[in-house]
């Protein structure tokens, strides 16, 4: 009982100590909110995003990776050979690439070459990393393109192997391209 008696006189005290008078409690009530236009600051990396902007604090950054997936480059000239085609355009091999988390963490970006041949029958073979930015970045396109499917080249309307070059690019958006 004596707790209860403690308990409610220590509450009219509190609440006498926050609102001395009524006149505070309608100045109170009539407070409208600021208006605040909130605008993301300009970063080039995650190193010089600050933890505060204009006094808030802010959550962390996930900026987006993407990945470009250039045309592949036949490596022998001849003006009788029609290349191979990718089957679903640079879009198919771009949509079995995977941006590894250690590459995103590690903020690599760059590109990648890749040496392939493609066979009579279209599919890829004798597939050699030339240039490789790490984070695993290679490895995956390694992967796309021995997932991908090509329409054979032809040499007068006879499917032959030809061997290809191609470059994907790995990058960060940063805030500076998102707010321009």
């Amino acid at each position: 009982m004596k707790i209860l008696i403690i308990l409610f006189y220590s509450s009219i005290l509190l609440i006498t100590l926050n609102c001395s008078t009524q006149e505070q409690i309608n100045n109170y009530n009539k407070i409208e909110p600021e208006k605040f236009e909130f605008k993301v600051p300009k970063c080039n990396s995650f190193a010089e995003l600050p933890s505060k902007y204009n006094g808030i604090t802010i959550g962390p950054y996930y900026p987006e990776f993407n990945i470009q997936v250039n045309k592949p480059e036949l490596l022998i000239n001849n003006d009788k050979i029609s290349p191979a085609k990718i089957i679903g355009d640079e879009v198919g091999i771009e949509s079995k690439i995977v941006y590894s988390e250690l590459a995103k963490r590690a903020e690599i970006e760059g590109s990648v070459i890749i040496e392939f041949e493609v066979d009579k029958k279209g599919s890829t073979q004798n597939i050699l990393l030339i240039k490789d930015i790490g984070g695993l970045c290679g490895k995956n396109c390694i992967q796309a393109i021995k997932e991908s499917k090509f329409v054979p080249a032809r040499l007068n309307t006879i499917p032959i192997l030809t061997k290809y070059r191609i470059k994907i690019g790995f990058k960060i958006v940063t805030f500076t391209e998102i707010n321009k």
